[in-house]
């Protein structure tokens, strides 16, 4: 099925990223963990690797304006 093969947190790498800014890592982590996984899926799904970053930095922006990204926000 192709929910199982989802992943299940970001790279090493992205993590690194986001955990630099602690607001933001603080939003993130304390989200709904279906936000999160959608996130998640939302960074790491596009092929690009550009835009797997320009989607991260969105991420990361929102997060620590403390909203979410314009793309699940109600």
């Amino acid at each position: 099925y192709s929910f199982e093969s989802r992943p299940r947190g970001f790279p090493a790498a992205m993590t690194g990223r986001f955990k630099a800014d602690k607001a933001a890592w603080t939003y993130f982590s304390t989200s709904a963990p279906s936000y999160q996984r959608t996130c998640i899926f939302w960074v790491t799904s596009a092929k690009q690797p550009e835009t797997q970053d320009r989607r991260l930095a969105q991420l990361i922006a929102d997060s620590a304006a403390g909203r979410r990204i314009k793309q699940l926000a109600r």
